[in-house]
């Protein structure tokens, strides 16, 4: 089903997603656009995921995308800038950036589409894949080792670090984990290479407590780097030099 919205409006979209459906909503007036939207979701595939339509923003490598969550933890705002427009888009729910994916829809304005998060806050043990964009959130202490998928730019979530006695695995330049309980402001990290050089171990302590978290490939502690995540927490990336420009 495909609504568009051809102006201005204050409407508030619900995607219902009954019947295993998907949705299309196309906004004309975008940046005009001040409802909220409901029930966003998707697998990450444009065929089997919901779809927002902004039609007044320019796709390109110049646009601009930050997200925003609420003070309340229930929503956030994701905002787009073609650098002549900017459409601020209300969503209800569990979101971050790497939520969406972008893309031109085919007529210069800009698609977007939500890759699933994976919530696996039950799963205490075995091993957990994410693939593509996905998200994989752990909100409990587990001992599941994470693979991040060959080529994938995803991210693992753990809301309780500090208790997070998996490996974690194919961690890259493009991939993200989000210590949602290390406050950022007082955040310093270190890294030590095990002994056969086949791993290592990532601290990031917030001064009172530390994350411990036990990667496996080769790494080198000048490329990892912190930064605040869009609520409390830190946000920790990893980029060989020789890709810095």
């Amino acid at each position: 089903m495909t609504l568009d919205i051809a102006g201005a409006s204050t409407e508030s979209i619900s995607f219902t997603n009954s019947s295993a459906t998907t949705g299309s909503l196309v906004l004309d007036d975008s940046k005009d656009f001040t409802g909220v939207i409901t029930g966003f979701a998707g697998d990450g595939t444009p065929s089997n995921s919901d779809s927002i339509d902004l039609k007044d923003i320019a796709f390109s490598g110049l646009t601009n995308e930050t997200y925003t969550e609420n003070s309340t933890g229930t929503g956030g705002t994701l905002t787009l800038s073609d650098g002549t427009l900017t459409a601020n888009i209300n969503f209800a729910g569990n979101y971050v950036l790497q939520n969406f994916t972008f893309s031109n829809d085919g007529s210069g304005g800009t698609l977007i589409i939500d890759p699933p998060v994976i919530s696996a806050g039950s799963q205490e043990s075995g091993t957990a894949t994410i693939n593509g964009k996905g998200i994989l959130d752990f909100e409990t202490p587990t001992t599941a080792n994470v693979v991040f998928g060959s080529g994938a730019a995803g991210t693992l979530k753990l809301g309780d670090s500090f208790h997070f006695n998996g490996t974690i695995s194919g961690f890259g330049a493009s991939d993200v984990i989000d210590l949602a309980d290390v406050g950022s402001a007082a955040a310093s990290i270190s890294y030590h290479e095990n002994a056969a050089g086949t791993g290592g171990t990532l601290a990031v302590s917030n001064g009172v407590q530390t994350a411990v978290l036990t990667l496996l490939g080769h790494y080198t502690a000048d490329n990892f780097s912190i930064v605040p995540d869009q609520a409390m927490g830190t946000l920790v990336t990893y980029m060989h030099h020789d890709l810095n420009v």
